[in-house]
């Protein structure tokens, strides 16, 4: 029998069969609280990136930025891998709302897809986003070097903080996955929540805050949202940056 469709009903229409079944976790769709923490989160991150994008120091360098030295391929895995962060990042946002917010156990606040195993759920999905991420710089880089361009401090700061902080996201759930088919725990303990003696939902919630940020701060600085906008809907040649503007 095939589980996808019962999944996306499940998850649209939350149900005590669906729910039972595929072990969905119904009570938070029907709780208005939870509703009213998703939207006041979407809206406050509204709120800090449109402040952000009106900044000058945003907008002068978008207007430097030259367009066709950003790579194409880095645009689109860029943001494949931000909007498959995204639907992880509502993971764990419904994971500290059970553990903070309902006062459940680690055990229990595994986020709404918890039907999958949750060691290799976020294993899998944070090595391969790692690896999205590695791609999509490399070809960032390539492109923007072989134009004659050089990285600003600022842009070479977000890419290395993201590399950093992904590939170290990953390390943990190496770890993680290791240990959880050695002696079968779920959740298990990773590095960091075990030598700084904090707690595991928090600190993976604040990592996939930064996996996020992170990307996303490198998608705006070289203006790939840009990119992408003239594409579906601009001029057929994107405008040029004025040559006393264009980055060296």
């Amino acid at each position: 029998m095939h589980i996808l469709p019962y999944v996306i009903l499940g998850l649209l229409v939350p149900s005590a069969a669906y729910a039972d079944s595929l072990r969905i976790p119904s009570y938070v769709f029907t709780d208005w609280r939870y509703w009213v923490y998703l939207a006041l989160y979407v809206l406050l991150t509204a709120k800090v990136v449109r402040w952000a994008l009106r900044g000058r120091i945003i907008r002068d360098r978008l207007a430097a930025v030259p367009l066709e030295d950003v790579s194409w391929g880095a645009v689109i895995i860029f943001g494949n891998a931000i909007v498959y962060q995204i639907f992880h990042h509502y993971e764990h946002l419904t994971q500290i709302y059970q553990f903070w917010y309902l006062g459940l156990p680690p055990k229990i606040s595994k986020g709404v897809l918890f039907f999958f195993d949750v060691e290799w759920n976020h294993f899998i999905f944070d090595a391969g986003y790692f690896l999205m991420l590695f791609a999509a710089s490399a070809l960032l880089l390539r492109k923007w070097w072989q134009a004659g361009h050089h990285v600003d401090r600022i842009g070479g700061t977000f890419i290395a903080g993201t590399l950093l902080v992904q590939g170290w996201h990953a390390i943990e759930h190496t770890f993680r996955i290791t240990k959880h088919v050695t002696i079968g725990c779920e959740p298990c303990p990773g590095i960091a929540d075990t030598l700084l003696g904090i707690r595991l939902i928090p600190l993976h919630f604040w990592f996939n805050v930064f996996a996020l940020t992170l990307p996303l701060l490198v998608f705006v600085w070289f203006s790939m949202h840009r990119k992408i906008w003239y594409a579906i809907r601009g001029p057929a040649n994107p405008p040029q940056a004025p040559m006393s503007m264009r980055l060296s």
